[in-house]
């Protein structure tokens, strides 16, 4: 389909209203779905990543004709299995490197460091599909829409900080505690006697991510950030 019957596919679904769109969309197959995302995307990059409903819309309904027809079979299973511990073991890698430079900056703080009197370490995870997720005789560049972050930012983050929103700097991140199970909720009973990491629940709750997608993910990046803060107080 020509780029200029998508366009005009997405004007006349702009028009409509917010709480209809819904409803128009479901007319749509999936290739379709993800061609219209396609073009969504490059608006939505082209306005800084600002937010847009429509995406998110379009999105969501592809996940769910996906998994009308996804079938938990052996092969599937493996792959969602190997997918679940890839991820936790590059969060725990991230999360231990964090974590240690959390120490040295603690320490410094400790001893009254001239400059440092906060920080925040960022974990940030992304995901990329398998290259044949991204060829043109198959889903055009459909790949990049999710693993690219929709929003501007990624399904799996976690942050450390002195004053930071993690108060207990030892305690052990969601991702990482096995004492809580996600094998429920999305997978009827396909996976009752595996364990199901926090951040695959995560990426599903996108309603972005299908199994599918998340199956034929084929690299995951790890970023952690630091930020030193030093700030005078009781300026008169």
């Amino acid at each position: 389909m020509e780029d200029i019957e998508l366009l005009e596919i997405l004007k006349k679904l702009k028009k409509v209203p917010y709480e209809l769109q819904f409803d128009e969309v479901k007319h749509f197959p999936v290739k379709m779905l993800e061609k219209l995302a396609i073009k969504l995307y490059e608006e939505h990059i082209s306005k800084g990543y600002r937010k847009m409903q429509i995406l998110d819309i379009i999105l969501s309904e592809r996940v769910t004709k996906i998994h009308s027809n996804f079938k938990w079979i052996n092969e599937n299973k493996n792959k969602l299995i190997k997918i679940n511990d890839k991820i936790i073991q590059t969060f725990e890698k991230a999360y231990n490197e964090a974590f240690s430079v959390r120490n040295e900056l603690e320490n410094r703080i400790k001893n009254g460091d001239d400059f440092l009197k906060d920080y925040e370490i960022s974990i940030k995870l992304d995901f990329y599909m398998g290259d044949e997720l991204f060829k043109d005789d198959i889903n055009g560049n459909f790949g990049f829409v999710l693993s690219e972050p929709i929003s501007g930012y990624s399904p799996i983050e976690y942050s450390l900080g002195h004053y930071g929103s993690h108060m207990d700097l030892d305690e052990k991140p969601i991702y990482l505690d096995k004492s809580l199970n996600w094998n429920g909720e999305y997978f009827d009973n396909a996976f009752n006697e595996n364990y199901i990491g926090y951040a695959i629940h995560e990426l599903l709750d996108t309603d972005q991510w299908s199994f599918m997608d998340i199956i034929n993910i084929e690299k995951i990046c790890a970023d952690v950030e630091i930020k030193h803060q030093y700030f005078n107080e009781n300026i008169e």
